[in-house]
């Protein structure tokens, strides 16, 4: 029997968010297309070969960073020339899962 990778529900978005990589210096750019307690789709304009990302993403109370793993590389976005698409699973700190939580509540809404 095949179960379901997913725990969590992903809901589309379109939010500016900031991926830190260990191997870059600085913020990249990104856009997410879908968030979820469990994880995100984002678009980047760099090819990224890691897999422990941190995630920044935005919030009333300031930028959430959120510790992430590049789970899929699903290569170029056909819709965004120049744009590649990741799937990252979050990994936060208990302390970070409240202010997740919201990020995601709000999207939902």
């Amino acid at each position: 029997m095949h179960l379901p990778r997913r725990v969590y529900a992903r809901y589309p978005c379109s939010l500016k968010a900031g991926v830190r990589i260990p191997s870059k210096r600085g913020v990249l750019s990104a856009d997410l297309r879908e968030i979820g307690m469990g994880g995100a789709l984002l678009a980047l304009r760099v090819p990224v070969a890691e897999r422990d990302i941190e995630v920044e993403l935005p919030s009333a109370e300031g930028a959430v960073r959120v510790r992430s793993a590049v789970v899929r590389r699903l290569g170029r976005d056909p819709q965004a020339p120049g744009t590649w698409l990741y799937g990252v699973e979050f990994l936060p700190h208990f302390s970070e899962r409240h202010k997740l939580l919201k990020i995601v509540d709000r999207v939902r809404r």
